[in-house]
């Protein structure tokens, strides 16, 4: 019982969180006070839907699945996309991955795309592969673009080494 009523409450945290946070995703650094966002990035498909794709939400690090519980050493804000893709976070399916490796990414389901955004930016603690930036916004772009849609050939980058480029 009292497992259980420690994982009551989780938004109660949300302020907090958000102040510790600087107001971003703490995966992809998606800033929650940005009001619009005029990027069309399909490995980053916000356009689909920014105002719903950019909530904050409160997760749980160590899922509820795996007994994690609520207080705010286990809690983490998401943007709604990284979230969804995180999922139960215990894991990625590699079928679904392979299912979707030869495909353009424009034509890949999004849930599919959320997923591969979180764990290929978790994978590289959140950090941007070319600047080592952990704070500027991340998104994932192909290493080998004639190369599959495969965690194997995705890193995070950020928007402004995206852009300099």
């Amino acid at each position: 019982d009292s497992w259980d009523a420690s994982r009551k409450g989780v938004s109660s945290y949300a302020k907090t969180l958000m102040s510790k946070q600087n107001n971003k995703c703490a995966n992809c650094h998606v800033d929650f006070s940005r009001k619009n966002m005029s990027r069309n990035d399909h490995y980053k498909p916000y356009h689909l839907s920014f105002e719903e794709l950019t909530k904050p939400e409160v997760d749980h690090i160590e899922p509820v699945s795996c007994l994690g519980d609520n207080s705010e050493k286990n809690l983490q804000v998401l943007c709604r996309m990284c979230n969804a893709g995180k999922g139960d976070g215990l894991g990625f399916d590699v079928r679904k991955e392979l299912e979707h490796a030869a495909n353009v990414v424009e034509k890949i389901k999004d849930i599919h795309r959320y997923r591969m955004l979180f764990w290929v930016i978790d994978r590289d603690k959140n950090s941007c592969q070319k600047c080592g930036s952990k704070t500027n916004e991340l998104t994932i772009r192909k290493i080998l673009q004639k190369g599959g849609y495969l965690r194997s050939n995705l890193e995070s980058l950020c928007y402004k080494c995206i852009t300099s480029s």
